[in-house]
């Protein structure tokens, strides 16, 4: 119908407008971050992604109710990107790990990487999770300097946060996967970039510090949510 055509219309132009806007949110933050403006930087943190979630449920509303997972991603990285203000303190650190930890599962479901139907490399998820977490447990363990609590939730969240990028490139050799070429080229690139990001934050926290840290920690967070978004949310809605 013309009116239902119209509205469905207004809506992905609305999120058009949320997704766009994201780009123009980050860049003020990470122009703060890079003058080292504290306040800006505080100000701006969670308004990207704020804007990006909000795309993103502009086209959940249209009923797609596949995308839920992604958006959940998107809270729950909005969350963790809150607590990470105050990531100096031991319990926000914590816990603001623990949010990004659920926001990958999150992003996980959205990928089908649990979802046997639609990915015939599910069994290969139940042997890689555990497989990573075990053997990424002793150097992570000489990394954080023998911290039993961060060793064993780096552990899992190296595991998690790795098989982001490891289900991508299986999907390009499931030949009965539902999920297109450039969902599964753009969100590789995504789960790349976040490992990037995470792995520049763990140096920065227990290794060496080092200037504009939260600069060179941004920037790919930034591109990786982008192209998540993208690879979760705009390019099935769109068919590409």
């Amino acid at each position: 119908m013309p009116g239902e055509s119209a509205g469905r219309s207004a809506v992905f132009a609305l999120a058009m407008v949320g997704f766009a806007l994201y780009f123009l949110a980050s860049a003020v933050h990470l122009y703060f971050v890079y003058k080292e403006n504290e306040s800006g930087r505080r100000l701006t943190k969670i308004v990207p992604l704020l804007l990006l979630s909000v795309s993103s449920l502009f086209l959940l509303s249209e009923g797609r109710l596949d995308l839920l997972p992604a958006v959940v991603g998107f809270l729950l990285s909005i969350l963790g990107d809150f607590l990470f203000l105050y990531k100096k303190k031991k319990p926000f650190l914590i816990v603001g790990t623990a949010a990004f930890f659920l926001a990958h599962v999150a992003f996980l479901f959205a990928i089908g990487a649990f979802f046997p139907e639609t990915a015939s490399f599910f069994p290969y998820g139940l042997i890689y999770l555990p497989a990573a977490a075990v053997i990424a447990f002793y150097p992570i363990y000489r990394f954080v300097r023998g911290s039993l609590v961060f060793s064993l939730l780096g552990s899992a969240y190296f595991a998690f946060v790795t098989a982001l990028a490891f289900f991508f490139v299986l999907r390009f050799f499931d030949p009965g996967t539902p999920f297109s070429l450039a969902e599964t080229a753009v969100g590789l690139a995504g789960g790349v970039l976040f490992a990037i990001s995470d792995m520049i934050n763990a140096y920065t926290l227990f290794r060496k510090d080092v200037k504009r840290r939260d600069f060179y920690i941004m920037l790919p967070y930034v591109l990786a949510q982008a192209a998540l978004y993208l690879s979760f949310c705009l390019l099935p809605v769109l068919g590409v």
